[in-house]
């Protein structure tokens, strides 16, 4: 025999019904006020228009060391003229850079290789400059770059 349910339990599911009614009628409204051959209201598209430019697209991903140098060369470029200024004789060089990450990309070591002779203080900032970038997770590991800088003509 199945069991009543309890004054307390009906109670409980007047009062929830109780306040869905303004809602229920509200859409009962709604839909007697609608034409039955109505269609559907279609959603709007937003499509750019000629004075609205389209949103930028994120670049790729690079797909190798130097490729990171070129993206996040200008920390790498202040050190260069800060090296420049040390030796004005400074001409085009470049320096190779290998780089230790994690596995999120983060450089832990960095090893550089100069091409001519920089003074110490913007050998630390080259280090310093190369330890901030950020590289995409495909490629932890051992990476090795190579950034060129040419002097000002």
């Amino acid at each position: 025999m199945p069991r009543r349910p309890t004054a307390r339990a009906l109670l409980t599911s007047i009062v929830a019904l109780a306040a869905l009614a303004p809602a229920f009628v509200a859409l009962v409204a709604a839909c007697a006020a609608a034409p039955a051959d109505a269609p559907p209201a279609a959603t709007p598209v937003s499509t750019p228009s000629p004075s609205q430019p389209a949103a930028p697209v994120a670049p790729p991903l690079p797909t190798s060391a130097t490729e990171v140098l070129a993206q996040g060369r200008a920390p790498l470029d202040a050190c260069y003229e800060r090296a420049r200024q040390a030796r004005p004789d400074l001409r085009r060089t470049s320096v190779e850079i290998t780089f230790t990450l994690d596995d999120s990309g983060k450089p832990v070591t960095v090893a550089l290789e100069y091409r001519h002779r920089m003074d110490e203080s913007a050998k630390e900032c080259m280090r310093t400059a190369a330890l901030a970038l950020q590289f995409p997770p495909s490629l932890r590991g051992k990476q090795t770059g190579t950034i060129e800088f040419a002097s000002p003509q």
